[in-house]
């Protein structure tokens, strides 16, 4: 594990591992929540406020797929902008109400990661090996 995150290794991540990702964000509740993740990654001046969710996270993800290693810091430590968002949308795919999971299977298959799903959940499909 790196910096504490979730991804068991450092990964090689593509635009489409990072348009995932970013797709997995839409989970989010609010637009103002979103912007508080981009606020927490301090990327104020890289990434404009859309006035909506989609629109607010169509800017993250044009910026992201031009600049997947910029660094951000998160409480996991610095990360390049991609690997913190895919761990932030595993983060967010981990709660209950919002589990999507044939793009999780994606971004597993894309990046190679390994997504463990705690058993004591009875609500969690079997994941396919």
């Amino acid at each position: 594990m790196r910096n504490g995150g979730m991804t068991d290794r450092t990964p090689n991540l593509g635009a489409g591992s990072i348009t995932t990702a970013c797709d997995l964000l839409n989970s989010i509740e609010s637009n103002a929540e979103l912007e508080g993740l981009i606020l927490e990654y301090r990327l104020m001046n890289q990434v404009p406020p859309g006035g909506s969710r989609a629109k607010t996270l169509l800017n993250l993800k044009r910026f992201a797929v031009q600049c997947p290693d910029y660094p951000v810091t998160t409480d996991r430590g610095t990360q390049t902008l991609a690997a913190a968002l895919v761990d932030k949308a595993i983060e967010v795919c981990g709660k209950p109400a919002h589990r999507p999971w044939p793009d999780m299977m994606n971004i597993e298959h894309n990046i190679g990661i390994v997504i463990r799903i705690p058993a004591a959940n009875p609500a969690s499909p079997p994941i396919p090996s």
